[in-house]
């Protein structure tokens, strides 16, 4: 179905044999509309920039504002990162896996077992640790959330390199850095 986009309605219009289609118009294919509409405001999209028409996925991409792309992209990688981490890592006492949620209350209650006393003992996943355990849980999820956010700083960095919108718009957190 042929659909067209006009500039000063910044609407959409098909030819339907009832309505005009207004003077300046694009034609623009259904899948570019939805992802025009989807993300017109997060990328400050402006389709008068698209040159060849209709305007389809393969050419919209020129309309879409490099700088506020960036700065959407970063902020979901530095989103992905937090969530990351808040989800946790694991330990191994012995034979036995345990699972730790690392969110910035778990951080602040290790940094207080630290603090205290060595008697003092951490409570969390149902179990009591010992001042030793609670130790071991610091430096690992130290270690955890230091790779992390290092792995997000290079991606950020990576992302900030690239020039494709397309590739730009397709890095995710977990994307392999090459180079």
């Amino acid at each position: 179905m042929n659909m067209w986009w006009c500039k000063n309605t910044d609407g959409f219009y098909m030819k339907d044999g009832f309505s005009t289609i207004p003077k300046g118009s694009k034609e623009i294919n259904e899948k570019a509309k939805e992802f025009y509409e989807k993300y017109r405001d997060e990328y400050e999209m402006d389709l008068s920039k698209v040159k060849k028409t209709p305007i389809t996925m393969k050419n919209i991409f020129t309309a879409i504002n490099k700088t506020k792309l960036l700065e959407s992209k970063m902020t979901e990688i530095d989103e992905a990162c937090t969530n990351a981490i808040y989800q946790g890592f694991g330990v191994m006492f012995g034979t036995k896996h345990v699972h730790f949620t690392y969110t910035i209350h778990d951080q602040i209650n290790i940094q207080e077992a630290l603090s205290m006393p060595n008697e003092f003992q951490f409570f969390k996943n149902g179990k009591f640790w010992t001042h030793e355990e609670v130790v071991i849980i610091n430096q690992t999820g130290v270690k955890f959330k230091t790779d992390h956010r290092k792995y997000c700083n290079e991606l950020k960095h990576y992302i900030s390199q690239l020039r494709d919108i397309r590739t730009i718009i397709s890095v995710t957190y977990g994307h392999h850095i090459s180079g």
